[in-house]
């Protein structure tokens, strides 16, 4: 599992994809978490018009 976060993020926060990371890592499921101070929302995710 790749997670990957944004501090600035006002719909998905810190704690949230943290305690998801934690279940998965308690699940033996490989796992990348990634944090960057900022980006929103699904930021590289969404086409740019």
């Amino acid at each position: 599992m790749f997670i990957l976060q944004a501090g600035n993020d006002l719909v998905d926060t810190i704690q949230h994809s943290l305690r998801y990371y934690i279940a998965l890592k308690k699940a033996n499921v490989p796992t990348e978490y990634h944090i960057y101070d900022e980006g929103g929302h699904a930021f590289g995710c969404i086409k740019q018009q």
